[in-house]
């Protein structure tokens, strides 16, 4: 029994890393420490693909933090604990997603994600994501099951995505957000 999970570990893996070798010449993965340098590096590589127009997939899968320290308010030192009670003052992280399908890279496919607990409210957030900034697909999932169901949200339809407990819903997700893009391109 234990070799057989093995065995079939080993083959999922094999399988996940054959297919990351495939995608891997076409996706730029960047890491990224403070806001500052997430927003600068955003605005570089939309403004460097604009070019590419409709063939241009943007895919924000890392949530920035809805708040933030602002630089002007960052210290210099060591908080010292002898000054007594500290109070923390954050700022709002300023939304870019208008920004960037406006003015850095209009043409391109935007794919965003949406993370609640609660189905209705999911649903509703994902259809403003859409409408506000313009995103042509929105991830959405449910923070009890989200690794075995995703909805695909657009304008026009709801796509469900489940998996079993053996199966990567990554793999199917991904197909399905490559089909649609395939679409928009044409």
């Amino acid at each position: 029994m234990y070799i057989e999970f093995i065995c079939d570990n080993e083959e999922r893996l094999r399988k996940a890393l054959t297919l990351h070798q495939n995608f891997k010449p076409r996706l730029l993965c960047l890491t990224f420490t403070t806001l500052i340098e997430y927003l600068h590096m955003l605005r570089m590589c939309s403004q460097a693909l604009h070019p590419v127009g409709t063939k241009a997939m943007f895919l924000f899968a890392a949530a920035v933090s809805d708040f933030y320290v602002a630089p002007d308010k960052q210290l210099q030192h060591k908080i010292q604990s002898r000054d007594g009670p500290l109070t923390l003052e954050l700022d709002q992280v300023p939304k870019t997603l208008g920004i960037l399908r406006d003015e850095w890279a209009p043409e391109g496919y935007f794919v965003s994600f949406k993370l609640e607990t609660d189905h209705d409210i999911l649903i509703s957030k994902a259809k403003q994501a859409i409408e506000k900034y313009r995103m042509n697909i929105v991830v959405a999932n449910e923070l009890h099951s989200r690794y075995k169901k995703v909805f695909l949200v657009t304008r026009e339809k709801e796509v469900v995505i489940e998996r079993s407990c053996e199966e990567d819903i990554e793999i199917d997700m991904i197909t399905a957000l490559v089909t649609e893009h395939s679409r928009f391109a044409l």
